[in-house]
């Protein structure tokens, strides 16, 4: 009896060491099996730090390296490079040789992402100076950070953590990144990196509409508008009803004159941004650019339904009304952009000739009179009589109202500007450059005193052309072969006076044209330019004809 319960005992404890055995050989397994799946999150390595006096080895050797490790392992999602891996890396490649092509190799050796290195310097017994360099090697993006830290281990955490953090915030989505790079490039305007930086991004990111909207952006700059508009379709395709790229796209088309997709992608805007007024005007002056004049008034006069008191919209409907010679139409839009405080030389020209045109001078010269009377220290009203004077070519009394004027507005440049514009309309050259000039050192960011200088030029230049034609008729005339000779120096002086008036004119509607966003002054300056350069080369220096 007593064997057999010896037996039971035996088969009991085969049975429990047996489960034992299991149990272990499971966990076992489980473990292998855990350490060999990839962890997840970002890997740091910290390369070290070199140590710049003697007294800073041990924090370099012993303290900084732990206490990276330490904080690193506190932060979900990082995961730190052990310092056997990074010592075996490393070799004999010393802290003091790092830098971002040596960290970059390292950097492969144990797959690490984000890597840390530095330099210290002890300031004080317990004070140290700390240089770290962090670099992100997917995004080529490197910080550099410079701090005080204290010997304190509590302190040293700090100093880990925020080197940490900072790593942390380099580590965005590499979309995110590659964007922020694009960017900037972008704001820097190196656009050729630019480029290649969006392209970069929507290799990640397809469907990154803001990528395509900026390449079409760098297009436009570059006077690429065909490919611009190709890059805001491709934006559009992502996001049917993206306005900025919408906005892109009809000005493009205007860019290309094909005015009537510009003006369709313009309604489309109107239509879903209702109330705004800006898209309306727009399809206003492309129908004024195109001749269309009832379009432009109906369009014009639905920006007024929304706003009664837009004065842009009074003066592209005055100015409309005007060249079509409906003056009285005209002067009441035109008025109304004066009464809003708006200070336009080429509106008040262009009232005072329809006050001119409808006969109703008087009535203009007292208006603004009675003004004065009311109130001494208005100032529009002087610019208005101005106006009406110079539309009489009264310039006398032109300049006396200006002269009023500038007593008012000592620093107005509007008040030089006109009395500038009045002289060169009495060819009294001089004087108007002196004007100009003067409205130019008060607000040298304003195309007006260029454009003045420009048709200053513009003007000697054609004297002087006129006399060139006169005396180059007269050169080759056989009448005056007698003569010959001095017409033919008189010629020759003339066309280089002309050539050079025309040369300086073109600089100033050049300048004239950089300072203005307007478009109808730059269509202006676009025309002033053309006509200049043909008449550059016809007056330029012909070796066979001037020697």
């Amino acid at each position: 009896m007593s064997g057999g319960k010896v037996k039971i005992k035996k088969v009991i404890l085969s049975v429990i060491v047996f489960s034992i055995t299991l149990q272990l050989l499971f966990c076992s397994s489980a473990a292998v099996a855990n350490k060999n799946e990839p962890e997840e999150g970002v890997r740091v390595a910290v390369w070290g730090f070199h140590y710049n006096d003697l007294d800073s080895r041990t924090m370099c050797n012993k303290y900084l390296p732990r206490d990276f490790q330490e904080v690193g392992k506190e932060n979900p999602g990082i995961i730190m490079i052990s310092e056997t891996d990074v010592d075996k890396a490393l070799g004999k490649i010393k802290i003091e040789e790092l830098d971002q092509a040596v960290v970059t190799d390292l950097a492969q050796r144990v797959d690490s992402q984000i890597n840390i290195w530095g330099n210290i310097s002890q300031i004080e017994s317990t004070l140290y100076n700390l240089i770290v360099f962090i670099f992100d090697v997917e995004t080529n993006e490197i910080k550099y950070e410079q701090m005080q830290v204290e010997k304190k281990k509590e302190e040293r955490l700090k100093a880990a953590q925020k080197v940490i953090d900072m790593a942390i915030e380099m580590c965005g989505s590499a979309e995110t990144k590659a964007m922020e790079i694009a960017m900037n490039f972008f704001n820097s305007e190196q656009y050729p990196d630019a480029k290649k930086a969006f392209k970069n991004v929507l290799e990640l990111n397809p469907n990154e509409k803001e990528a395509y909207l900026y390449l079409a952006y760098i297009s436009a700059l570059e006077r690429d508008y065909t490919t611009a508009i190709e890059y805001y379709d491709k934006a559009l395709e992502i996001d049917p009803d993206y306005i900025i790229a919408l906005e892109g796209l009809a000005w493009s088309y205007k860019m290309i004159e094909d005015y009537e997709l510009a003006s369709e992608t313009y309604q489309q805007l109107a239509e879903l941004e209702e109330g705004n007024i800006e898209y309306i005007i727009c399809i206003g002056e492309i129908c004024q650019i195109t001749d269309n004049f009832d379009d432009a008034v109906d369009a014009y006069n639905l920006a007024l339904d929304i706003d009664p008191d837009c004065f842009e919209v009074h003066k592209s409907l005055g100015i409309l009304y005007f060249e079509e010679g409906f003056y009285d139409d005209a002067i009441a839009h035109l008025c109304a952009v004066i009464d809003a405080g708006v200070e336009d030389s080429d509106i008040l020209k262009k009232l005072a000739i329809a006050y001119q045109k409808t006969g109703r001078i008087d009535e203009a010269i007292q208006q603004n009179i009675e003004i004065i009377e009311k109130n001494p220290n208005s100032t529009a009203p002087y610019l208005n009589l101005a106006a009406i004077y110079v539309a009489q070519q009264d310039f006398t009394e032109a300049l006396e109202a200006l002269n009023k004027y500038i007593k008012l507005m000592p620093d107005s440049e509007i008040g030089y500007n006109r009395i500038a514009d009045v002289y060169r309309q009495m060819k009294e050259y001089d004087k108007a450059i002196q004007f100009a000039q003067k409205s130019a050192e008060i607000a040298p960011g304003l195309p007006e005193p260029y454009l003045i200088l420009g048709e200053i030029d513009n003007e000697r230049g054609y004297q002087h052309y006129q006399l060139y034609i006169d005396y180059d008729e007269k050169a080759k005339n056989p009448e005056f072969s007698a003569e010959y000779d001095k017409y033919n120096k008189l010629r020759i002086e003339n066309k280089k006076k002309s050539n050079a008036y025309f040369t300086s004119a073109k600089a100033y509607y050049e300048k004239a044209n950089t300072l203005t966003s307007d478009y109808f002054m730059q269509e202006r300056l676009k025309d002033k330019i053309k006509m200049v350069s043909k008449l550059i080369e016809e007056t330029k220096h012909d070796p066979f004809y001037d020697e």
